[in-house]
């Protein structure tokens, strides 16, 4: 080995030993490193947007249930629709960050619900109060869920 070979070697050692290293490591496996911030924070986002989409989606059922015209069913449905499409891009199974446990279940169940409902029988269909009934459950659990998740971290 030459002189050269041995600086490459001391500045490797370095790099993975002391205070350098303790971050590198400290920073993705330890709780209170950045790897825990950011968990922390994407726990948050997740509950900020999802939150968002149960009030959404609780009052285009309640237009529904009001007996409001097909139209402003629709415009209340129209209103939340990005959000509709920023979770489920962000985190249904499938296309980007697929969060597990009960909120996500519970949205995820609600949204599949309506889905195959709107599939089967139309867009312009009403839903019938049992569905309704069923999906207001689902997002009550998914908020309780999120109390939890958002308490957790």
């Amino acid at each position: 080995r030459g002189p050269r070979r041995e600086r490459q070697l001391s500045r490797r050692r370095a790099l993975f030993t002391g205070p350098t290293a303790a971050l590198l490591v400290g920073s993705r496996f330890f709780p209170g490193g950045r790897g825990a911030l950011a968990a922390e924070k994407e726990a948050e986002d997740y509950a900020k947007l999802t939150r968002k989409l149960i009030k959404n989606l609780r009052a285009t059922l309640d237009a529904e249930e009001q007996g409001k015209s097909g139209a402003k069913v629709r415009r209340v449905g129209a209103d939340s629709a990005e959000v509709n499409k920023e979770w489920i891009r962000k985190y249904y199974a499938g296309k980007g960050k697929a969060i597990s446990g009960p909120s996500y279940e519970a949205v995820s169940g609600a949204l599949s619900s309506l889905g195959n409902f709107y599939t089967k029988n139309g867009p312009l269909s009403r839903l019938p109060a049992e569905l309704v009934d069923q999906i207001r459950e689902k997002l009550s659990t998914a908020e309780d869920a999120l109390d939890e998740l958002v308490g957790e971290s």
